[in-house]
């Protein structure tokens, strides 16, 4: 009996001390702002560390449709509302909640706005949903591999690798610097058909998917922020189906949905001009289309600001801005880089 009480202390004694081990270590590990913001190894922790403190009203989450398809800068300039787009390619649920908690360690935001084209991904695995389930707990797990970062650069053996990181560290500044737009103008028409043909029934979600929204919901109810949820125009990743098993998601947690596939027309989507990849994602034009109609969306049916007479929240999205033009400008002037 006393072998057995013996046994249980010692393994509770080495749980306790492995815990708090990995706590200490999750403390040392933390995503932090470098000198060179390129240098964090996770562009959308990047983004988020070097955004002034309390500057964003909006937090825009999702994978690369939420990337390319709404721009921070124009729904500063329609209405003035602040927004900080969190979008990454390949932008898993299981991601979206760690995400959430380091942004609002510095802002707090007055809405969510969650894409859910990521609903759909087929290439989630288990594994990694339940290790970032721990990670909420143990943030040691998520960024166990930081000590690569200031020798990243170092680490690539070929000459063809070091030039991809250097494409790679330009697009992520750029992007940056956009407040997390990824601007393109590239043009590759798509062929224009109704690809929202009423069907029905629903499309399926695989159970990490549906389990990793729910805590995305459960999260931002327990930070009494709102939560929205959008779709936005892509011939190739969006039809009916999805929507119907959308709208039955957000009916079921008493969310908004709005799915701008519904409103191309509105929207006056050219699909001959305003796609960059066979109507995968929009370029720039199609961009300005979508996040003007966002922007009077939001005001129309949110209690938000127009922060451009506030010296706090104008001096980062005026630099945005200005950043912006001069990429049009150089477009235009056919300058490229």
């Amino acid at each position: 009996m006393k072998k057995n009480i013996r046994y249980v202390v010692y393994v509770v004694s080495f749980l306790l001390i492995l815990s708090v081990c990995l706590l200490a270590l999750g403390e040392i590990f933390r995503p932090r702002v470098t000198s060179d913001p390129s240098m964090i190894r996770d562009e959308v922790d990047a983004r988020i560390l070097t955004t002034p403190e309390n500057t964003t009203d909006i937090l825009l989450m999702g994978n690369s449709e939420m990337l390319a398809h709404v721009s921070p800068v124009t729904l500063w300039e329609e209405e003035g509302i602040a927004s900080l787009n969190l979008g990454s390619v390949g932008q898993f649920f299981y991601l979206v909640k760690g995400y959430l908690k380091l942004a609002m360690e510095t802002q707090s935001p007055r809405l969510v706005i969650l894409d859910m084209d990521a609903l759909f991904l087929w290439e989630v695995r288990g594994e990694n949903y339940m290790i970032h389930r721990v990670a909420d707990f143990f943030p040691i797990l998520r960024n166990h591999d930081r000590w690569k970062e200031p020798y990243r650069d170092k680490l690539l053996l070929t000459d063809a690798e070091k030039k991809k990181a250097g494409k790679d560290k330009d697009r992520i500044e750029k992007t940056r610097k956009l407040k997390g737009y990824y601007y393109s103008t590239e043009n590759c028409p798509a062929a224009d058909f109704d690809y929202m043909q009423p069907v029905s029934d629903g499309e399926p979600v695989i159970s990490w998917n549906r389990l990793a929204f729910q805590d995305i919901v459960a999260f931002c109810k327990k930070k009494n922020v709102p939560l929205l949820l959008v779709s936005t125009p892509s011939i190739k990743n969006w039809n009916d189906a999805k929507h119907e098993t959308v709208q039955i998601l957000a009916d079921e947690n008493n969310l908004p949905y709005l799915d701008l596939n519904l409103y191309v027309d509105e929207l006056q989507i050219n699909w001959e001009t305003d796609s960059r990849d066979g109507g995968d994602h929009l370029n720039d034009k199609g961009t300005q289309k979508v996040s003007r109609f966002l922007a009077g969306y939001l005001k129309e049916h949110y209690d938000l600001p127009d922060r451009r007479g506030d010296k706090h929240y104008a001096e980062t999205y005026e630099e945005a801005a200005a950043y912006y033009h001069e990429l049009v400008g150089q477009k235009a002037a056919g300058v490229t880089g």
